[in-house]
């Protein structure tokens, strides 16, 4: 339906991204004392926190906050959960609203389990400390995992899971190629 305006097709999608949470069971087992994820955003915070362990190099959570277009995708992922919208019914810009304040501000409570110098990462950084093992869980592609798990031990194996705010949500972003 995207595509498709007044009986003809207007584009089509070259890439889909979706963002899922990827977590080790085995530092949630040890921190948490279960492998199971957790099921809405204040068990998202409350894990994030219990998961920190700065004497042990191990942080509850991997979101980035360079100036760059994953921290826009990890902001708009949380955005969405959340039923905030850019617009309003009439077009108005609406971005100071309810939602996308609650948004922002589990982005901001969740930012602080982050390892030091979260500020500036970006995609690379997030890979490198899921695989170091010292982020418990990100939002992040769900394509990381096999890779993930061809390289790592039994102990280390990630696994993924939809985002939660509610029963809200299946985030998909893409990008479209018009025709005309």
């Amino acid at each position: 339906e995207t595509y498709f305006y007044k009986d003809e097709y207007w584009g089509v999608p070259i890439w889909t991204m979706v963002f899922l949470l990827t977590y080790r069971p085995s530092l949630l087992e040890k921190y948490v004392g279960t492998s199971e994820p957790p099921k809405n955003w204040e068990e998202y915070l409350e894990y994030a926190e219990k998961l920190t362990d700065p004497e042990n190099d191990v942080y509850g959570i991997g979101i980035g906050g360079g100036i760059n277009l994953m921290i826009s995708e990890q902001a708009y992922t949380f955005m969405a959960n959340t039923g905030a919208m850019f617009f309003d019914e009439e077009g108005n810009v609406t971005f100071n609203n309810p939602e996308t304040i609650q948004a922002m501000e589990m982005y901001r409570d969740l930012f602080q389990y982050n390892p030091p110098g979260a500020e500036a990462w970006s995609w690379g950084e997030i890979e490198l400390n899921i695989m170091a093992g010292k982020i418990a869980m990100a939002p992040y592609f769900p394509s990381v995992q096999r890779r993930f798990d061809m390289e790592l031990d039994s102990d280390a194996k990630m696994s993924i899971q939809q985002l939660h705010h509610s029963n809200l949500l299946k985030i998909l972003m893409s990008q479209q190629l018009a025709l005309s």
